[in-house]
């Protein structure tokens, strides 16, 4: 995930001037080379112009890039909709406007070209699941993950892994804030990104992302499209629990075929006590939806489309993951998905995928 807030610090201390200054940073929405000035959505989500003049300094950097002077002179043709900007001057009506004297850009196309290495590299070397136990003496945890062929138990040596926390409120990266070993407990949903050990059961961390989330079943009790809110009954529970559907959280429908599968695979799990999974994770098994298996949950999900909320209907069945902990009343619904009467019948408790959610670490967002 590229953060341009990791590069404020840095880059206004090498760009500091006498005079206090004020400063944005979020995406480019619109521009007018006419009137110079750049219509910017925070990340906030408030709208700010951007006025440019003669004295302002425009810039352009990598990203990842920490250092301003490794950045190469831009100017206000070279940014485009879509771009990455950190501006720096003076704000001004109600922070509606800011007379910059300092942009930073970082281009959209570069942007994308890292986060698909990203993307990659934590799909080829990143491994998702829960913490089952913590020795604080070694900085390590026990991890628990599961796929669709099995379930196993890992030793994560986080001694010296970067770790950030998603807040209660938020399954996006943007929002994760920088935490240590001591903010990991029992039962937090992590995503680690290193490497193994040999042939051990051993990962040596280098990041890792933490949070309390838990995934359950529910089913729908009554829907407020236009507030987004959506009240369910928890199954594990039996009580009603209000949850709000803001617009970034992941609603995806997974299609009969698929659903199938995975019950399949489910079952098989609690067939063989959790070692290894049902034999419907080759081609063609039984269940098999089309297009080849998915090699878990995480790419199930990937697969399925999304859907409105407002096509919700009373009484259907979903899996939820989000911030609403067992027993309490409400909560915030990160991922919300439908289709999925199959996996409740085969795994109707408290976590039906086994712990095998994976929550969208939203590289790119």
């Amino acid at each position: 995930m590229i953060h341009l807030g990791r590069l404020v610090i840095p880059l206004l201390a090498a760009a500091a001037v006498a005079a206090p200054q004020q400063r944005v940073l979020g995406e480019v929405i619109a521009k007018s080379d006419s009137s110079r000035e750049l219509s910017v959505r925070g990340d906030d989500g408030s709208p700010v112009a951007v006025r440019l003049d003669d004295a302002t300094r425009c810039v352009r950097v990598k990203p990842g890039e920490t250092d301003l002077s490794k950045a190469v002179p831009a100017s206000l043709g070279d940014i485009q909709i879509g771009d990455r900007v950190l501006a720096r001057g003076k704000i001004s009506g109600e922070g509606s406007n800011l007379e910059a004297a300092l942009v930073v850009v970082m281009p959209r196309a570069d942007l994308d070209k890292e986060q698909e290495r990203q993307r990659a590299e934590w799909k080829e070397r990143g491994i998702g699941g829960r913490i089952m136990a913590l020795d604080a003496a070694s900085s390590r945890f026990t991890l628990v993950s599961s796929t669709l062929r099995e379930t196993k138990s890992y030793s994560v040596d986080a001694s010296r892994a970067s770790i950030r926390r998603y807040p209660p409120h938020s399954g996006r990266f943007a929002d994760t804030r920088p935490s240590t070993f001591a903010e990991l407990r029992a039962g937090d949903q992590v995503r680690v990104l290193g490497e193994k050990s040999g042939e051990s059961e051993l990962i040596v961390a280098q990041q890792i992302l933490a949070g309390a989330f838990r995934t359950f079943a529910a089913q729908v009790r009554s829907v407020d499209a236009a507030g987004r809110r959506l009240m369910v009954k928890d199954l594990a529970t039996g009580q009603s629990v209000a949850l709000e559907v803001a617009g970034e959280s992941n609603l995806r429908r997974l299609s009969p075929g698929m659903a199938r599968f995975l019950a399949v695979a489910v079952k098989g799990e609690a067939r063989t006590g959790g070692r290894e999974r049902g034999g419907a994770v080759g081609p063609g098994g039984p269940g098999a939806p089309a297009g080849g298996p998915p090699s878990d949950f995480q790419q199930a999900l990937e697969r399925a489309p999304e859907f409105a909320l407002e096509e919700l209907k009373p009484e259907d069945a979903l899996i939820i993951s989000g911030s609403a902990l067992a027993g309490q009343p409400s909560g915030k619904a990160f991922t919300v998905v439908a289709g999925v009467e199959p996996l409740l019948t085969v795994a109707p408790g408290e976590d039906p995928l086994a712990g095998a959610w994976n929550f969208d670490i939203n590289i790119g967002q």
